[in-house]
Order: C-alpha cells, then sequence, then structure tokens
C-alpha cells in the first residue's frame, strides 16, 4: 500500500487531511513536530511526504524549504508535496527547485492531492528501481541520446512505435521528475466523459457528474501531461486541447470561468497520424503542435542485441521481488527467447519472463527452461512465416555483402536500406547464426 506522511504546524488540519486520504484507500501518517517528523520518516519509509511550506511561524516559509532539504537527505527518491496558503506560486516554485515533486494550494482538494500523490508514488517506485537495480534497463544509444536532448528542453514530443515498445517508460525518462507527471489515454465513453478526465467538470454538468472534478489538465501544472494514444483521441477534443497548447486556457465542463495551467505535453501513438490526417480524423494543426520533437521508439524484432540483456534485467527485477536471486535462464530458454518474433514487443518479453520465473519456482528448478516460458516457437520447431521472411532478408543481405566484397556501405546501397536498418540487420544476423 502507498505510504503517505503528513506535517502541518496545526495539528486539526494533519487529523482532517489523513481522514480524507485514509478514505481514498491510502496509509497515512503524520505528525506536526518537525523534528517528530524526521524521525518517524526514516523509521516509517512512506513513499510520499506531504508537507506545509509554513512549519514553523517565526521562520514562515524558509521553515518548510530547509525541512525539504532534510527530508531529502534521508531518502533522494522520496517525493515530496507542498501544501502552500501563499498567494504566489514563488516559494511553490522554490520548493520544487530544493526537490519537492509538485505544489499545491491550501486548502487541498483530496481527490486533486490523490491524483498528486499517486503520480510521486509512481515516480517514487521508477527512482527506487533505477537507483537499486544492478543492471538498468537497455536503451539504445540512438534513442539515449533522442531522450538526454529531450530532457533539456519543455518543447513537445511525439513517441511513435508499436504497441508494449517502452513508450511511457521512455515518457517517465523525458520528464524526469520534474513536477506532476499525469498520464492519460483515451477510454471508451462519451465526448463528455472524456471532456471532463481532461478538463475538469462541475457537479451536475452532464449525466453521471456526481461531484465536481478537478481534470488531468490541471493536475498536470507545473509538469508534464502525457497523452498515450493520442491518435484515439476525438476530434472535439482535438480543438480543445489545440487551444490550451496554444493560450495555457481552458474551462471545465458546465462553466464559463477560464483556468490556466502550464505543462509540457508528451504524446504517443501506435499509429500513423498521418493517415488519420488524410482521413479526417486527427487535426494537421495539433499534429504540428504535439510534433516539435519526435522520437520513434522501434519495435524489439528490430533490436534483436537487447532481447538477452532486457530478459536478464526483467529476470532480476522479478527474482529480487521474489527472493530467488540464484535463478538464471537456460541456454534453450535463451535461445528460445532470440527466436521468438516478439509481437508484443517489451511487455510481451515482460510477462514471458515473468511468467517463467513463477514456473521455475513452482517446479523448485534454479533455471528458467524453456518450456517454462510458454513461447510457441523454439528452435528446435518449424520457424515461423516472420522467420522464414527473416532468413530471406538475412541471405539477401549475404549476397550483397559477397558482391560488395564485405563493403557494408556498398551492400546497403544495393539493397537501397539506410545504415542504421543495415546494422540492425546484421545484429540480428549475429544473434541467430
Amino acid at each position: 500500500m502507498k505510504k503517505v506522511f503528513i506535517i502541518d504546524d496545526e495539528p486539526d488540519q494533519v487529523l482532517l487531511l489523513s481522514a480524507a486520504l485514509q478514505k481514498l484507500g491510502l496509509s497515512v501518517f503524520g505528525t506536526s513536530k518537525i523534528d517528530q517528523a524526521l524521525k518517524e520518516i526514516e523509521t516509517v519509509k512512506p513513499n510520499v511526504v506531504v508537507t506545509d511550506l509554513s512549519l514553523n511561524p517565526s521562520e514562515g516559509p524558509k521553515s518548510g524549504l530547509s525541512f525539504i532539504s532534510e527530508i531529502k537527505k534521508i531518502n533522494s527518491s522520496l517525493r515530496i508535496i507542498v501544501l502552500t496558503g501563499h498567494a504566489t506560486n514563488e516559494y511553490g516554485i522554490e520548493a520544487i527547485k530544493r526537490g519537492a515533486q509538485s505544489f499545491i494550494a491550501k486548502p487541498a482538494n483530496p481527490e486533486h492531492l490523490k491524483v498528486l500523490i499517486d503520480d510521486a508514488y509512481n515516480n517514487y517506485e521508477l527512482r527506487e528501481e533505477l537507483k537499486n537495480s544492478k543492471t538498468k534497463a537497455p536503451i539504445p544509444d540512438k534513442l539515449k541520446s533522442e531522450i538526454e536532448f529531450a530532457k533539456t528542453t519543455d518543447q513537445a514530443v511525439l513517441l511513435t512505435g508499436e504497441t508494449g515498445t517502452g513508450k511511457g517508460f521512455i515518457a517517465r525518462l523525458i520528464h524526469n521528475g520534474r513536477g506532476p507527471f499525469v498520464a492519460y489515454q483515451p477510454i471508451i465513453g462519451s465526448g463528455e466523459l472524456m471532456y471532463s478526465e481532461l478538463f475538469g467538470a462541475l457537479k451536475g454538468s452532464f449525466t453521471g457528474a456526481l461531484q465536481d472534478r478537478i481534470g488531468l489538465v490541471a493536475a498536470a501544472n507545473g509538469g508534464t501531461l502525457f497523452l498515450d494514444e493520442i491518435g484515439e483521441l476525438p476530434v472535439t477534443l482535438q480543438v480543445t486541447l489545440l487551444g490550451v497548447l496554444q493560450d495555457k486556457i481552458y474551462r471545465p465542463l458546465g462553466t464559463n470561468q477560464e483556468k490556466q495551467s502550464h505543462f509540457r505535453l508528451i504524446s504517443a501513438t501506435n499509429v500513423e497520424l498521418k493517415d488519420r490526417i488524410n482521413k479526417g480524423e486527427f487535426r494537421p494543426d495539433l499534429f504540428h503542435r504535439i510534433n516539435h520533437l519526435h522520437i520513434h521508439v522501434p519495435p524489439l524484432r528490430e533490436r534483436p542485441e537487447e532481447i538477452i540483456p532486457l530478459a536478464n534485467y526483467f529476470l532480476e527485477k522479478v527474482c529480487e521481488k521474489n527472493n530467488c536471486s540464484s535463478i538464471e535462464l537456460s541456454e534453450g530458454a535463451i535461445q528460445a527467447l532470440k527466436v521468438h518474433a516478439w509481437p508484443g514487443n517489451i511487455r510481451e518479453l515482460e510477462a514471458v519472463i515473468e511468467r517463467g520465473v513463477y514456473k521455475a519456482l513452482f517446479a523448485d528448478s534454479l533455471l528458467v527452461d524453456e518450456e517454462f516460458l510458454g513461447l510457441r516457437e523454439r528452435a528446435s520447431e518449424v520457424r515461423s512465416f516472420a522467420e522464414k521472411v527473416e532468413n530471406y532478408k538475412l541471405a539477401l543481405i549475404d549476397e550483397a555483402l559477397k558482391e560488395s566484397n564485405g563493403n557494408q556501405v556498398e551492400a546497403a546501397r544495393l539493397l537501397q536500406l539506410d545504415r542504421s536498418s543495415m546494422r540492425r540487420m546484421l545484429a540480428r544476423k549475429r544473434l541467430i547464426g
């Protein structure tokens, strides 16, 4: 369960906020004393701390800023949400510079705060995973450089690639913990429901609106809004989103009152948006707004050199969770992983490894054998159609290399391939051969 620690110099506020968050399913601890808070944070080991900015009336906001610095020393992965009753965002921004993830004005709406806590918890888990894992998830060098560049700007980013290639993980890497990270994927439902999810709604503004809703655009203020599968967003909502991106202004459903939100947009899609534009299903002006930086995430079958490192990464991850660090992949399992076509990409690979580990644990085995993986393809079985196509491509490469006396640049020209595609196919050839 997510553990949240609350500190406010007013004990009644600690009790009220704790009760509200507990009703929303959180495990909450709290105090009104700074010294006690520092001791309990070390003992309780919460994932998220919610702190008032003025913890000592005589020092004002400086006391909260100093407190943030102290708890970051306890655990650098700890995520901090600041409650501020000050009229300007000046101190909230300074708190983020000190290491806080986000800030919210007092009195805090519990549901809005819950959204920020959920995001902070996810960010905490990501940071802990990267900090504690002996092996970081392999990322191709080209993607690494593109991600690092994207971190240095606030431009909108469009991530493209098949389902399961890790676009959500890359979005979080680009976000890099700067403010809240709020993710949304279009849902099946009425336009009003989807509008309220994104932009908020007043109680009674449409059928089913039983209470006021803040909206994810508001929750993303000062951070990142990640729109997954943006190609599925209805055209009517595309118009509203375009307005927010241009003017930073939107209106919750049921009111004419304008609200502001400043956020960075990262979008992802597994479809060709230009095809959607040609069909009138996606606005070209919105496409240009979201496509300032474009990062294509290739499918796993085009990154064969990553299959086994990724498999070992997921193996280590699941074994750490289940205290089974001695389990390894057998040679048969490694070969089965290499020849599989991976239509589900990295997501499928992670599921396969988890399944293999749990079956090995059940069988009291120290090896994840190929029979535990549950893959249809085996090294000893008849190759699939996809593999036959792959072999045909590799045979063409062999012919081109012979004709060009081993010159890869000339071979790529003969095959009308770019050099990066040629390198990926040669890597695949080395792994299978």
